[in-house]
């Protein structure tokens, strides 16, 4: 299922053994994070790969998430570009948020 023209909600499913799915039922949390990596995505001018999404709370905490890790409530993706440096891919975060665009979450 599509949430925004380049980002599926598949690709936020939580890398469990059971590879647990984004809860549905949060509806349109996911959409604000997804406009979000489609601005992104827009300025580095390349796809983005979703490197961890949604978490359950049990998985992060066997990873070593932060206690109140956004993951879990659906408002994070950690996120690499092929072919860019995680540094620049950080910069163009930093623009976003001294632009005011970054509503959610950390960088």
């Amino acid at each position: 299922m599509r949430v925004t023209p380049n980002f599926r909600l598949e690709e936020f499913a939580c890398h469990d053994a059971a590879k647990t799915p984004y809860p549905r039922e949060w509806g349109t949390r996911l959409e604000g994070l997804c406009i979000l990596l489609e601005e992104i995505r827009y300025r580095v001018g390349k796809p983005i790969t979703i490197v961890s999404g949604y978490r359950t709370p049990e998985y992060n905490r066997a990873i070593g998430g932060a206690r109140h890790s956004q993951h879990v409530r659906g408002r994070a993706a950690d996120i690499t570009v092929k072919g860019m440096s995680a540094a620049k891919v950080h910069t163009v975060c930093l623009e976003l948020a001294r632009e005011g665009l970054w509503q959610i979450g950390g960088i």
